[in-house]
């Protein structure tokens, strides 16, 4: 079970520190959506031992066609992060939580079709009705 702090590798090529995290970040992240067609997450820590100290080198997300609270579509979605601080903690308990805030690249597509629901969405029409901003009228000319 320790072996893979100490640099072995399973038949994937990560060790067992990088399994481990893909699993729970895996698991973390398909919980964020209703609905998807293909959710891939990759975590780099090299050697697993930074990982005790709460260190990764970085965390990488792509899916397609996932859907968030049941009315929010996005035909793809990808994202990444360089270096991540994170609760060592809760990677036991099978959650990720970060130590603190971090920066990352973050690739949305939605089609028409996606943009016109989620206009349709409760939640949208209740912030957008009876919205009056100037700005607003002179950009739509009225």
């Amino acid at each position: 079970m320790f072996g893979g702090f100490a640099g072995t590798t399973g038949n994937s090529g990560t060790d067992w520190g990088e399994q481990m995290l893909n699993t729970v970040a895996s698991k973390t992240i398909r919980h964020l959506f209703t609905r998807s067609e293909s959710v891939e997450v990759s975590v780099r820590c090299f050697p697993s031992s930074k990982l005790l100290q709460g260190s990764i080198d970085s965390f990488k997300m792509s899916g397609r066609g996932l859907v968030i609270r049941r009315q929010f579509r996005a035909d793809e979605m990808s994202f990444e992060t360089d270096a991540v601080s994170i609760d060592f903690g809760s990677v036991l308990k099978g959650e990720m939580n970060l130590k603190q805030p971090t920066q990352a690249i973050a690739k949305v597509i939605l089609t028409e079709s996606d943009i016109n629901q989620a206009f349709q969405a409760e939640l949208v029409k209740q912030r957008l009705e009876n919205l009056s901003l100037p700005a607003l009228t002179e950009l739509s000319g009225g």
